[in-house]
């Protein structure tokens, strides 16, 4: 994803919810960012299906090609295309890192092209590379050492899906997580509806 250099704030404003990271803003300004932020402005069909779309791509971190592809993939596939598209994305190194350590998607990527993780035994730098069922992840003996990871080890609490072992430290991806098991309050079908335009 690009550098994003604008107040991650606006971008939890416009949607009305926490997308990005932690934000406190929400308390004090319930409204969209802008000089019209405090107008009710109906929205558009296109604008509704926009906005499905941009908040599934800004909570997974994804460029619009990058997003477009894989739904371009979700879309071969026999099952629901928008439940394929979440679970593909869910899958993803960098998410599963975030899932699993209970930090921003942003960190995660950061701490997976610093080479602190071992995919099956292997060194992996590359957050968007997806997970197969039964694949390994273990820390590093860096990673290990640091107190920023290390810290977690102990307070591990992760979803359905994973499985987590202390005395290995070590990560197991179990299934592909059903759509009831991913978390995100998003409408996958509105971005299915977007791009099949």
């Amino acid at each position: 994803m690009p550098k994003d250099i604008g107040p991650r704030s606006r971008i939890d404003r416009r949607f009305g919810e926490v997308i990005v990271g932690k934000s406190k803003v929400l308390k004090r300004k319930k409204f969209p960012p802008g000089q019209h932020g405090k107008k009710h402005v109906k929205k558009s069909d296109y604008r509704v299906l926009l906005e499905a779309k941009q908040k599934i791509r800004l909570i997974y971190r994804k460029r619009e090609h990058n997003l477009h592809n894989l739904y371009k993939k979700a879309k071969k596939k026999r099952e629901i295309t928008g439940v394929c598209l979440l679970q593909m994305l869910e899958c993803e190194f960098s998410n599963f890192v975030s899932r699993l350590l209970g930090i921003t998607r942003a960190q995660a990527r950061q701490w997976v092209t610093h080479r602190h993780f071992l995919v099956n035994g292997k060194m992996c730098n590359v957050p968007s590379r997806r997970l197969l069922v039964n694949d390994k992840v273990r820390f590093t003996a860096k990673a290990n050492e640091m107190g920023d990871i290390g810290g977690r080890f102990t307070t591990l609490s992760p979803l359905p899906w994973i499985s987590w072992s202390v005395e290995q430290r070590e990560a197991v991806l179990l299934s592909v997580p059903r759509r009831e098991e991913i978390p995100e309050k998003v409408k996958e079908q509105s971005l299915v509806e977007f791009y099949s335009k």
